[in-house]
């Protein structure tokens, strides 16, 4: 097991939230990349969901 020898997990965890609150926001440049990731992730999502034949029965049990 790695062990990291600086820092503090109780406090890593205490800024998730508001750093994700910062981005969404667009408070800060992480925000862009939030915003970036899941728009173009959205297709991966949407196209099997609504169209399973343009996969050519990827997904289809058989």
């Amino acid at each position: 097991m790695v062990r990291i020898l600086w820092g503090s997990r109780a406090t890593a965890l205490r800024v998730v939230a508001p750093t994700l609150v910062r981005s969404f926001l667009f408070e800060n440049i992480s925000g862009v990349y939030l915003y970036a990731t899941l728009v173009s992730a959205l297709p991966l999502y949407v196209t099997p969901h609504y169209s399973p034949s343009r996969l050519g029965g990827a997904l289809e049990a058989g």
